[in-house]
């Protein structure tokens, strides 16, 4: 796995900063590579700019993926606009963090926009990825007393959250969303099982084609030839997902680039031949 450092590093050199009026925001084309880039990390958690209330936003079919689950567009119009305004949006910066591992738990949140990761700091100075949350994914838990990860955004976001009080009242008085709330930690436990198999089972070349797939069936965006990863993700945060370092998944991507399964740019991955890479699998 890699530093710690070095990911908080990658995610600051991935692009150049911006200023964002919050009055107006919308991350929009931000999202994507090549669009302005990150702003440097501060370790504090975002605090002081929440909007109570917020409108519904127009949320795409309900979609259910590698620990992905559109909890907002899974409820009713009634439901949802009740959800929504037991909310605080919270509008972070790229590289800022919502909240660190050890925090006090004090609810879960859900990403508006944007793209979240969550971060894990073993005691040994290690650093690894539980994955990458977009539009309408849950983050955090409504369990434990302590944030077992830290919740940084890897482009410009918002996060609507909601305190723990008032989650489980909302389970109690909504059945649609306390059906969403076992169905996002259902899909999330899938998701951690597959990255742990894939640990037990999978070489490192297999972990890392099981990486690119999951986040291209999250993030694929069609291009002329093939797809691209429309995500910031870097080398050092594919090594915290598949548990190598840098170097050795450097090595992997240069050898599949090289047999023309995926082609390489400054800050994504353009996957040309997803059956080559599916094949990697069995």
């Amino acid at each position: 796995m890699s530093n710690d450092s070095h990911l908080r590093d990658a995610v600051a050199k991935v692009g150049t900063p911006e200023t964002i009026d919050r009055r107006s925001y919308d991350p929009g084309p931000a999202t994507r590579p090549g669009g302005a880039g990150f702003l440097e990390i501060s370790s504090e958690p975002a605090q002081g700019r929440k909007a109570a209330g917020a409108d519904s936003p127009p949320f795409p079919g309900t979609a259910s993926y590698h620990g992905h689950f559109h909890v907002l567009d899974s409820l009713s119009a009634e439901t949802r606009r009740h959800i929504l305004a037991l909310c605080d949006e919270v509008y972070l910066d790229r590289g800022e963090i919502l909240w660190n591992q050890g925090d006090l738990n004090t609810g879960f949140g859900v990403v508006r926009k944007g793209i979240v990761a969550g971060i894990y700091n073993s005691p040994t100075g290690k650093t690894g990825l539980s994955g990458f949350w977009r539009d309408g994914d849950a983050i955090g838990t409504s369990s434990g007393s302590t944030r077992m990860l830290t919740a940084m955004a890897l482009t410009g976001a918002s996060v609507l959250t909601i305190e723990r009080e008032m989650f489980f009242e909302a389970v109690r008085t909504y059945p649609d969303f306390a059906e969403a709330a076992v169905n996002m930690a259902f899909e999330r436990l899938t998701w951690l099982g597959e990255l742990i198999f894939s640990h037990e089972t999978q070489s490192t070349t297999q972990r890392v084609a099981t990486i690119l797939l999951a986040m291209l069936d999250c993030f694929g965006r069609p291009m002329r030839h093939g797809m691209v990863i429309d995500a910031p993700l870097t080398n050092d945060m594919l090594a915290a997902l598949v548990g190598a370092s840098r170097q050795f998944i450097n090595g992997i991507l240069h050898k599949l680039q090289d047999e023309q399964v995926l082609r390489l740019r400054r800050s994504s991955i353009v996957v040309v031949d997803r059956k080559r890479l599916e094949s990697l699998l069995s």
